[in-house]
């Protein structure tokens, strides 16, 4: 899917990934794509940065979405 050409903002890609070679890697690929790419690590500032950011997607590391108790943030969070 590639973004629209018209003078549409952006759409904004959240990438929360903690390896450097891999998020500079989608970074450099979904910004070659039209996205606008915002990099967040350590990743686990996700949560901050997707409540003020309204990204389209949310990219994460398996690391992350790992975490015991990383979704009942997420869920907390789409509750407030």
């Amino acid at each position: 899917m590639s973004p629209p050409t018209t003078g549409a903002p952006l759409p904004r890609i959240l990438l929360a990934e903690e390896q450097a070679v891999s998020r500079d890697f989608l970074v450099l690929v979904l910004g070659k794509l039209g996205y606008l790419i915002e990099a967040v690590a350590p990743a686990r500032d996700v949560l901050h940065r997707a409540g003020s950011t309204k990204p389209l997607l949310i990219l994460l590391s398996t690391t992350v979405a790992g975490h015991p108790r990383f979704l009942d943030e997420v869920r907390a969070g789409s509750e407030a």
